[in-house]
């Protein structure tokens, strides 16, 4: 079962409403975590304006993984169900053949937005969030 890095059920149904960033990573790819670093800015500043990011982790050992998170000072929502890669059923269904891969997926959950890259990402919010 999908789990937070706190431990708790969760499912992307729980973010409708919201913009939601969903980033498939694991700690042992060194790109994802560059990626990961790059974001946090990003999140703090359009995190209270609807804006939310779940990354998505193929590792399978849960201390490398919290590690992760930990080490790259990562505040948004982490989920993993620590089956690793390969045989990992969400990746399948968003057919995820690389990492890291990133989805923009809107308020009614239709995603929107596939391989966006992080100035993608941050002229999208910067038009949505900052009109006025």
């Amino acid at each position: 079962a999908t789990k937070t890095s706190a431990g708790k059920t969760f499912k992307l149904d729980q973010l409708k409403g919201k913009l939601v960033l969903l980033d498939f990573w694991a700690s042992w790819c060194a790109p994802c975590r560059i990626a990961n670093r790059k974001l946090v800015a990003t999140y703090q500043q359009y995190k209270d304006k609807g804006f939310e990011v779940v990354s998505y982790s193929m590792d399978d050992k849960d201390k490398l993984w919290l590690d992760a998170i930990q080490k790259d000072g990562i505040p948004w929502i982490q989920v993993s169900d620590l089956t690793g890669f390969d045989n990992n059923p969400v990746a399948q269904a968003y057919y995820v053949k690389q990492l890291p891969t990133l989805f923009l997926i809107d308020e009614n959950g239709t995603v929107i937005q596939q391989h966006i890259d992080h100035e993608e990402l941050a002229a999208y919010l910067k038009k949505k969030y900052d009109h006025n």
